[in-house]
């Protein structure tokens, strides 16, 4: 949908064709990455809308959102493992 896009509704150069093209592909694979390491598709979502609009929060800053957004995602993929055993520890001791 993304490279359809800017064919019909931008005037794209061929450099910038395959500039976006590869930008979309890795963006994708990162996307797949988030998935796969999650197990949780609303994850993936959440990165997506983060990439799609950066929060407000950022809006002010020097630091670029998608700085913001690398290091959180980045975060994200290496502490999830912990916070879902959080979670479930809690739960566990709830019942």
């Amino acid at each position: 949908m993304h490279l359809p896009t800017s064919l019909i509704f931008h005037d794209v150069t061929a450099v910038g064709l395959v500039v976006k093209t590869v930008m979309t592909s890795v963006l994708g694979i990162l996307l797949a990455i988030v998935f796969l390491r999650t197990k949780n598709v609303i994850v993936a979502i959440g990165v997506h809308t983060m990439l799609n609009a950066p929060l407000s929060i950022v809006a002010g800053s020097s630091l670029h959102p998608m700085i913001y957004l690398v290091v959180t995602t980045g975060l994200l993929l290496v502490f999830w493992r912990r916070i879902v055993d959080l979670h479930y520890a809690r739960a566990q001791r709830i019942d």
